[in-house]
């Protein structure tokens, strides 16, 4: 009974939509018929003015009856609403006011008709203007206005450039970068904060794990999966198919979304995941540009150039400089004699233009690396043939950019490789020739999952 009941009202309730021209058509008329009837020719238009107001004020009763039903089932809220609801009991209000002086029955100074009409066309135009907020979305009048007009009026719930996205993919989020644009683009317009249709506020995270009325929305339910999913591919013509206006999801759209919900809707998994699956990575690819690898810092970063008099004095030191490319200002530093320790403080000056250093074969100890760990723009270090052990990798725990490390025929061992977990960018990693205990190469392997290890 309930269930009837509730059907019931939301039936009357969307008769709203219909109801609510007629008081729009008559009190609009009315204005019409009086200030045409200032006119001599036109004074008996007068005559019409009581009928017309007494229309507007019982359309705009019933519209406000309607209309309160509405939106206790439909799921309106907010400030919106209050300010929609508000301004048509005002207007309302206004109209029967205006019914009960052009009848006769209400006499409240000279001006009322003039004021009173222009305040009554201003709350029928921002209730209408509020109305039409509800019904379609704040963008509605602006999907399709000119560039200009759109810079004036910003829109709120569309993004109107294409999605900056960041630079590496272990900081591109499926859902937030790829899945809630679209539901940005396509679903928020009915299901947002103001407008919670069914409940459903699709706006923010914390509505999408509530899910509507109905319940869970992404929670897969017998015979129909998500019930997320299950609208936005049911028919087009079909009375539930989302969105009912606009562009619907494409087949890419649909496909992310479909695995996002079926391998555990998490906020946190990146296209970099081992765990995509090569269609998805495909897809992401063809559809946005995208690609799971990660990109080099000295790709994603600039610094200025060096100055030339400190890299013409490292020269003199015995250093090989030269720039990674003509375009970029990270700059590759090779030493090829044998080395003293403090020798590698004269690179201080240039450590932000550093990004590839290769110290092979040049007698470095483990207690020379101490100078190394402030050379943060590091991504590419060889250290091999050197005496280093494992006391002096944790000087490297600090290269966060740092992708490739070559330790062959070094003293480490498999125990001086935890001081590399922390190094997130690392990618390549050579241990040839090292100490490391052979049975133990499969661990290091699990160890470093993400990582390419060379170990012969």
């Amino acid at each position: 009974m309930i269930l009837i009941q509730s059907d019931l009202w939301l039936f009357f309730g969307r008769f709203h939509s219909l109801v609510v021209h007629l008081p729009i058509g008559f009190f609009l008329l009315g204005s019409i018929f009086f200030f045409l009837s200032k006119r001599a020719s036109w004074h008996f238009l007068k005559k019409a003015l009581p009928i017309s107001f007494l229309l507007a004020t019982i359309g705009a009763i019933l519209a406000a009856v309607l209309g309160w039903l509405l939106a206790a089932k439909e799921g309106y809220n907010g400030g919106t609403l209050f300010w929609h609801r508000s301004l048509g009991i005002a207007t309302a209000v206004m109209s029967g006011l205006l019914y009960l002086h052009f009848s006769g029955r209400f006499h409240q100074g000279k001006n009322l008709s003039d004021w009173g009409l222009l305040l009554g066309i201003t709350l029928l135009t921002l209730t209408g203007h509020l109305g039409g907020q509800l019904t379609h979305g704040s963008t509605y009048l602006l999907d399709y206005a000119p560039p200009l007009i759109k810079k004036i009026f910003p829109r709120k719930h569309v993004q109107e450039q294409a999605i900056a996205f960041p630079m590496n993919p272990d900081s591109i989020y499926l859902f937030e970068h790829l899945i809630r644009p679209v539901l940005d683009q396509k679903c928020v317009r009915c299901h947002h904060t103001d407008q919670a249709r069914g409940g459903l506020n699709l706006q923010t995270k914390e509505g999408l794990l509530a899910g509507g009325n109905s319940g869970d929305v992404l929670e897969a339910k017998p015979q129909q999966g998500s019930t997320l999913l299950h609208r936005v591919t049911l028919e087009s013509n079909h009375v539930k198919y989302m969105p009912p206006q606009g562009l619907p999801m494409s087949y890419a759209e649909v496909r992310l979304l479909e695995y996002w919900i079926d391998h555990g809707y998490s906020f946190r998994q990146t296209i970099a995941d081992k765990g995509l699956p090569s269609d998805i990575l495909d897809l992401i690819k063809k559809e946005y540009g995208l690609s799971n690898k990660r990109r080099s810092y000295v790709e994603v970063h600039q610094v200025s150039a060096a100055d030339p008099s400190i890299i013409h004095a490292l020269e003199a030191d015995g250093f090989t400089i030269k720039k990674l490319s003509k375009t970029s200002n990270f700059l590759e530093v090779i030493y090829r004699d044998s080395i003293d320790c403090g020798l590698l403080q004269h690179l201080i000056p240039i450590k932000d233009q550093m990004a590839w250093l290769n110290l092979s074969r040049t007698g470095l100890t483990s207690t020379c690396l101490v100078h190394v760990q402030d050379f943060t723009s590091l991504t590419r270090l060889q250290l091999a043939q050197n005496p280093v052990d494992n006391g002096g990798l944790i000087f490297l725990k600090d290269l966060h950019y740092l992708e490739s490390l070559n330790l062959f025929q070094t003293n480490i061992d498999e125990e001086g490789l935890s001081y590399l977990e922390g190094l997130e960018a690392l990618q390549y990693l050579y241990l040839g020739e090292t100490n490391i205990d052979s049975l133990k190469r499969d661990e290091i392997k699990t160890q470093f999952p993400n990582i390419q290890i060379t170990l012969n």
